[in-house]
């Protein structure tokens, strides 16, 4: 990874051509130093798909400082059954939308979410819409 960061960032900003980087098994894969690509993605032409199946364990390896600045960076976000509990207590609070009247997941909620469901809060036209519940993979 620490290989692919130094390419993305060597790049002149004007020259820069559109890179997609998938990281499967996140928590296999981070670095401290991931933090600040992810941070920047956007002005390096860059944009990342982040999957992880347990992320409280980054958590436990760097802090939950990490957690919240790694949540911070993604915009749209996926929470899928049978997800770890930690996760979920996790997820639920940084996806809870305390603006208005709409609904936000509760850890229970997500925590007993079917088998071919998923809660996502995405990003439209640079802002955040209210979770919903989606039917995956029927």
């Amino acid at each position: 990874m620490s290989r692919i960061q130094s390419a993305i960032l060597d790049q002149t900003i004007e020259n820069s051509t559109y890179h997609h980087v998938i990281i499967e098994g996140l928590v296999n894969y981070f670095y401290k130093d991931l933090e600040k690509l992810l941070a920047q993605n956007r002005k390096y032409r860059t944009a990342f798909t982040l999957v992880g199946n347990n992320i409280s364990q980054l958590a436990d390896k760097y802090g939950n400082n990490t957690i919240e600045l790694l949540l911070s960076c993604v915009r749209n976000k996926f929470v899928f059954s049978g997800a770890a509990l930690e996760d979920i207590k996790i997820l639920s609070n940084n996806m809870g939308i305390s603006i208005g009247l709409e609904h936000m997941y509760s850890s229970e909620e997500l925590a007993t979410l079917d088998g071919n469901m998923c809660v996502a809060k995405l990003v439209k036209n640079g802002r955040s819409t209210v979770p919903v519940k989606l039917v995956v993979g029927m």
